[in-house]
């Protein structure tokens, strides 16, 4: 079964010149292409795929507390987006309480 509890993703802060975003990356995801990453951007609510190279310099780790908040922010919305990008990817979850599971019929 998979459930927020149960995924271990990494929190983190992405610092760009354009701005902050909190990533949340996740290993369990299909591999990116070589030189690339996928990385949930909480501001654009979806995974974007990254240049590993550019980006790897501009992560930051969250701190105790400021994982707290954003799993509390951003977890749902997190799941959501992961188990749409999963079925996009050809992974098939077997727990049927994954959120949303019934809006991907209609696409």
């Amino acid at each position: 079964m998979n459930s927020i509890e149960t995924i271990t993703p990494w929190y983190g802060e992405l610092r760009t010149q354009r701005g902050n975003a909190i990533i949340i990356r996740d290993n369990e995801l299909p591999t990116a292409p070589t030189g690339r990453m996928y990385l949930y951007n909480t501001d654009r609510d979806a995974f974007v795929e990254y240049d590993e190279i550019i980006v790897s310099d501009k992560l930051f780790p969250l701190d105790d507390d400021e994982q707290r908040e954003a799993e509390h922010d951003y977890g749902q919305a997190w799941l959501t987006a992961r188990t749409k990008f999963m079925r996009a990817h050809g992974k098939m979850y077997s727990d049927s309480n994954e959120p949303d599971a019934d809006s991907s019929k209609a696409n």
